[in-house]
């Protein structure tokens, strides 16, 4: 038998509470070692010596805690906090190498395309109105339609009379109208001929050749007479009127140039008869 033990002698540990192997028991009067595993109960101790402080305090198995319920003294895990980085200014925009364009130059850039095609297209749209407005003031006016216009029934013997009444009256003032104006236009040739050929006069005048360089009182009719060796009668006689000397043809408003024995022409022109007259002239006194 064991011997006797005293007061204050630790208690044995039982054999069943002892761990086998190279595992020791706790030194009396130290703490158990913790277990190396989860759920593990301290070795050495018995749980009837353990002290309220020890049995109080659980010994910590993992780091982390279980799910679910977290132990009353277990200290959250803090995590370290980011570095932080000190403001930067906003980044500057970097120059686009080479050719490129920024988007805000391209916007630019296209802007002002617009604007100047819109420039463009106004520019020309003005151009064109003037050029029409230009067109319709030289355009003549259109002859204004005839109202109450019918056409004309060829089988109608009165509607074929009618029409034909208007044209004839229609050419009849056209012709009397181009002949007033006809007879205007060579009156006032007329009257240039006569100061041209006074003006000749007065230069000729004294010429032994010329016999007489007259103009009728009405200044309708000039006659020239000059002496010319060359011809028969020893002279040239010129004549030039406005009326034939057969009192023919007084509906024509022309001009006559005769020729003593018989030649004769007229002109619609005065001015191109007084020409053949000063050449004539001209070609005897040379």
């Amino acid at each position: 038998m064991s011997a006797e033990k005293k007061p204050g002698d630790p208690a044995e540990i039982p054999p069943f509470l002892q761990k086998r192997g190279a595992e020791k028991a706790a030194a009396p009067g130290k703490p158990g070692v913790p277990p190396s595993k989860s759920g593990e109960e301290p070795v050495g101790i018995p749980f009837f010596l353990r002290s309220g402080a020890a049995a109080s305090k659980p010994s910590p198995q993992r780091a982390e805690p279980r799910s679910g319920s977290a132990p009353a003294n277990a200290q959250p895990m803090v995590q370290p906090a980011a570095p932080k980085q000190a403001p930067s200014s906003a980044p500057e925009p970097v120059a686009p190498p080479g050719d490129l364009m920024s988007p805000e130059e391209v916007q630019k850039a296209i802007a002002a395309a617009q604007a100047a095609r819109l420039q463009q297209e106004e520019q020309a749209e003005a151009e064109r109105l003037a050029y029409l407005q230009s067109e319709q003031a030289l355009k003549p006016a259109a002859p204004a339609e005839k109202t109450g216009y019918k056409p004309i029934d060829w089988e109608n013997a009165a509607d074929i009379f009618d029409h034909m009444v208007t044209g004839i009256r229609k050419d009849r003032a056209d012709n009397k109208r181009e002949e007033h104006e006809n007879k205007r236009k060579f009156e006032t040739d007329w009257q240039h001929v006569v100061r041209s050929m006074q003006a000749l006069e007065q230069k000729v005048k004294g010429n032994p050749k010329i016999i007489y360089f007259n103009f009728s009182r009405d200044m309708r009719e000039l006659t020239i007479k000059l002496v010319d060796e060359t011809s028969k009668q020893r002279f040239r006689l010129i004549t030039l009127t406005r009326d034939h000397p057969s009192g023919k043809f007084k509906q024509m408003e022309v001009a006559w140039l005769i020729e003593y024995a018989g030649r004769e022409r007229y002109f619609l022109d005065a001015k191109e008869a007084m020409a053949e007259v000063v050449t004539m002239v001209a070609a005897t006194l040379a």
